[in-house]
C-alpha cells in the first residue's frame, strides 16, 4: 500500500510576511520604503494568496495538508510538534522535534510593521 502524501506548510501573519520581505530586501543592500497604503495592500494580497492556496489544496484530490503558523510554533513548539506527529502518523520523537525550535534564531523577534518606517 502506498503511503498517503502529506504536505506541511508554514504560514505567518500579513505583518510578519511584509516585515520579513522588507528585511530580505535590506539584506540585499536595497532601500525599502513602503508607505501605509502599499503596506496594507501587500498584507491584503498576501492574505488572498494564502486563502487561494488553501482552497486549491483543499479541492485537490489526494492532498492532505497541515498548516502551522510560524509565530504559534515559536510560542509553543511542543504543541506544533504534537500536531506534526499526529498528522504524520504518530511515530515521531515529539520532544526532539520541539527541541529543534529555537526562537533565538528568529531574526525578527520584535519586528516593527512596515507602516512605522519613514
Amino acid at each position: 500500500m502506498m503511503p498517503v502524501p502529506r504536505d506541511l506548510y508554514g504560514t505567518q501573519s500579513g505583518r510578519g510576511f511584509c516585515h520579513s520581505q522588507s528585511q530580505m530586501i535590506l539584506r540585499r543592500g536595497a532601500q525599502v520604503v513602503i508607505r501605509p497604503p502599499a503596506g496594507a495592500r501587500l498584507k491584503l494580497e498576501y492574505g488572498k494568496l494564502v486563502r487561494n492556496v488553501k482552497s486549491y489544496l483543499a479541492n485537490r484530490p489526494g492532498t492532505h495538508a497541515l498548516y502551522l503558523n510560524y509565530d504559534a510554533v515559536l510560542r509553543d513548539p511542543g504543541d506544533a510538534a504534537r500536531e506534526v506527529n499526529a498528522f504524520l502518523g504518530g511515530s515521531l520523537a515529539v520532544e526532539r522535534m520541539a527541541a529543534e525550535v529555537r526562537p533565538a534564531l528568529h531574526r525578527q523577534k520584535a519586528a516593527d510593521s512596515l507602516e512605522a518606517q519613514p
